[in-house]
């Protein structure tokens, strides 16, 4: 299992509750958050020192409901950490109970992934369809002016024919 976790691009992570330790975090972790796995050793809170200031109170809300065992809740969560070089990451991340014989909670244990392509990607797709959404309705509505002015110049058209006809006569 280490040798698989070690070579992961996601992180991998075990917590202890009483005391609060972790006891394993992968090397994907220093990748990802920019901090060394010795510094969330000595450190256990360090991983929600680096969230984003927008991202906290919703974190904040989600682990709180999870850990509370609201009916439906689940740790499935994505926010913003700023690295130490402030370099913004977008992280995915999943979090699962262990227990002891006897159903009492003893660990936590994680999954955490850089989404951050992923986001950058949903944000140009956004703005790209934002922007055909744009044309579509700019060209609708040229169209739309163009189908008035053919309806006008038949109208003109229509008159002086009459105007000729009645000449004619």
């Amino acid at each position: 299992f280490r040798s698989f976790a070690e070579a992961a691009d996601q992180v991998f992570w075990i917590l202890d509750l009483s005391p609060e330790r972790f006891v394993y975090v992968n090397p994907a972790f220093e990748r990802l958050w920019g901090y060394g796995i010795e510094d969330l050793y000595r450190s256990p809170g360090l991983w929600k020192e680096a969230l984003h200031s927008e991202d906290r109170p919703h974190v904040a809300a989600a682990v709180g409901n999870w850990v509370r065992g609201m009916p439906g809740a689940r740790y499935d969560a994505e926010y913003r950490i700023v690295r130490p070089d402030g370099q913004i990451r977008w992280v995915a991340d999943r979090r699962f109970i262990l227990k002891r014989k006897g159903g009492v909670t003893s660990r936590i244990a994680g999954i955490a992934e850089d989404i951050t392509e992923q986001k950058r990607v949903d944000e140009a797709l956004r703005q790209a369809n934002a922007g055909l959404e744009e044309r579509v309705q700019s060209r609708t509505a040229e169209l739309e002016r163009s189908h008035q002015l053919l309806q006008a110049l038949t109208a003109v058209q229509e008159s002086i024919q009459e105007e000729e006809r009645k000449r004619i006569a």
